[in-house]
């Protein structure tokens, strides 16, 4: 599946205090995260969820943290959705260069502090709508005005 998201979060130690830096694209694009999707449980007890696959971080971020979401090229949105696992295993390894910036903020928005998360030290954020297998693109992450944190 793909997960469409403006930017996402981490938090880096900064002199000794962890400090909030919003990641997106240098131009400004939503990032698209790919991720895989499963149906599990038992009777009428099934969850739909999905995970956000992680890669080494690019160089421009690097800094931040070792691994980042992994972002699909536009040009690579079909072999991430219905291509063979070689087309992935591909996209996952991908020399590409994606052009990342990152900037300190005060604070992650504030629909995005309500989360309970596994792994405190990276996240995305989600805002999640109605979810179908077929309909995983549907996932949207929101941070209110992109303007707000540039």
């Amino acid at each position: 599946c793909i997960a469409p998201a403006s930017a996402y979060f981490e938090w880096p130690l900064v002199n000794g205090q962890k400090q909030c830096h919003r990641v997106y694209t240098k131009d400004t694009k939503p990032l698209l995260l790919g991720g895989l999707w499963e149906t599990w449980g038992e009777g009428d007890e099934l969850i739909e969820s999905f995970t956000v696959v992680t890669v080494p971080a690019v160089a421009s971020i690097d800094w931040l943290h070792h691994r980042m979401p992994l972002i699909i090229p536009e040009n690579a949105i079909g072999d991430w959705l219905s291509g063979s696992m070689e087309d992935a295993i591909g996209i996952m390894q991908s020399t590409e260069t994606i052009e990342l910036a990152a900037n300190a903020i005060p604070s992650p928005p504030k629909s995005a502090k309500s989360l309970s998360l596994v792994n405190k030290k990276s996240a995305v954020y989600l805002s999640l709508n109605t979810l179908t297998p077929k309909a995983c693109s549907r996932v949207s992450f929101s941070f209110g005005p992109t303007s707000q944190y540039n």
